[in-house]
């Protein structure tokens, strides 16, 4: 699958479309923390030349709603600082850098401000359905990929 039929499946899924809010709820949903993307999404960032800008991590917040029970592990975009004042490694100036060209991971592109009480349900809920992307036998293939670029990046970067 291509990374647009990844999001069309995932948007047809949770029920939600495309969006560009700029209203102050939806920037601070950017300075608060990088939204989740998609095997697809992180390649396309990779390939683009933002390697530096992510890194290895797990979702656990599907713990806390009872969806899974143990952490995704994936590649996301980092976060500056700590979690109380940290925000996406590529918001600035009070917008993401993202935006403008394309690269916006599934769940910035589908996040709104408004949310439905529906969401706490799996099936629509936007953050598990980019999760699941990480554990998709289909994607290991470019989650593969995405391992080697990140290895080969970091031995460059530690052997100079």
């Amino acid at each position: 699958m291509t990374r647009e039929e990844v999001f069309e499946r995932i948007a047809n899924q949770v029920g939600r479309h495309n969006v560009s809010c700029n209203c102050e709820k939806c920037k601070q949903m950017c300075q608060r923390t990088p939204c989740l993307g998609t095997p697809h999404d992180i390649l396309a960032l990779i390939n683009a030349g933002y390697i530096d800008k992510v890194c290895y991590t797990e979702w656990a917040a599907g713990m806390a709603l009872g969806h899974i029970r143990q952490p995704i592990p994936m590649v996301q975009l980092k976060s500056t600082g700590s979690k109380v004042d940290g925000c996406c490694i590529c918001y600035h100036d009070g917008k993401c850098e993202l935006h403008e060209n394309g690269l916006k991971p599934t769940e910035g592109k589908l996040s709104h401000h408004e949310v439905s009480a529906r969401e706490l349900l799996p099936q629509y809920n936007l953050s598990f359905q980019v999760a699941l992307e990480w554990v998709r036998e289909e994607n290991f293939g470019i989650i593969g990929e995405i391992a080697d670029r990140l290895c080969e990046y970091l031995n460059k970067k530690q052997n100079g």
